[in-house]
């Protein structure tokens, strides 16, 4: 009796165990974990007092919020309807969902590991094949993490964007643009109290600077070809 009790008891801890691996494997997409700088109302939210000035130069400094909020729009394509299909599920932690919209197939792809969440989506327009779109990737805690945008024609990346959060909620933000041409680089630090700065390099060269305090006032430095510098400042 007693052999037949443990048997038991083994076989129910296996069952267990194999249930909740299954339950694991048979996700929905509403479960999926989103990036986490995405979750935010703005990655880079323009203090009020430089989005309400009629400065014509704060108004150039708050246009590159918009370039930085952008990402958002990206990133919410990572969520899946709720009438995709799962197509894939792996033990190690990778689902990958497919549907169809305006005519183009679409796949997403969810991994998780220990350390961190990973994001791809890929989509195939008028049966030419199955490219990759959206690459992401993020530590669990939120701390950074990295997009990448393909233009569909080979694997390498046309826009990649890195962000990282200290432990005071302070943002480095960058945005690089690149071809075999030239390359844009944009780097913005973005302070948990709402001032900050932002950098935009043309092949590496400093072409403009614009920093801002926590009221939206603050200066913009324009830097020439000649090695000229030319700052104006606005207060609000």
């Amino acid at each position: 009796m007693k052999f037949r009790n443990l048997f038991f008891i083994l076989f129910s801890l296996v069952f267990i165990a194999f249930s909740s691996s299954c339950k694991k494997d048979a996700i929905s997409p509403d479960e999926i974990v989103q990036p986490n700088i995405g979750q935010k109302s703005q990655v880079a939210e323009k203090p009020s007092g430089l989005a309400n000035s009629s400065d014509e130069n704060a108004q150039t400094c708050a246009g590159y919020f918009d370039q930085i909020n952008g990402i958002m729009d990206m990133l919410s394509m990572f969520e899946v309807p709720k009438n995709a299909d799962l197509v894939d599920t792996k033990s190690t932690g990778v689902w990958t969902w497919t549907w169809e919209e305006g005519g183009i197939e679409v796949w997403m792809t969810w991994t998780e590991t220990d350390a961190k969440y990973t994001w791809e989506y890929e989509v195939d327009y008028l049966n030419q094949g199955r490219v990759r779109y959206l690459y992401a990737e993020e530590n669990k805690d939120g701390s950074n993490g990295l997009l990448n945008v393909y233009s569909g024609y080979d694997d390498s990346a046309a826009i990649v964007y890195n962000w990282t959060y200290d432990n005071n909620e302070n943002l480095n933000f960058e945005m690089n643009f690149g071809s075999s041409l030239a390359s844009l680089r944009i780097e913005a630090n973005i302070n948990a109290d709402g001032s900050g700065n932002y950098s935009y390099y043309f092949n590496s060269d400093l072409w403009y600077y614009v920093a801002w305090n926590l009221d939206g006032s603050g200066y913009y430095t324009y830097y020439d070809l000649f090695g000229g510098e030319f700052t104006w400042n606005w207060t609000v």
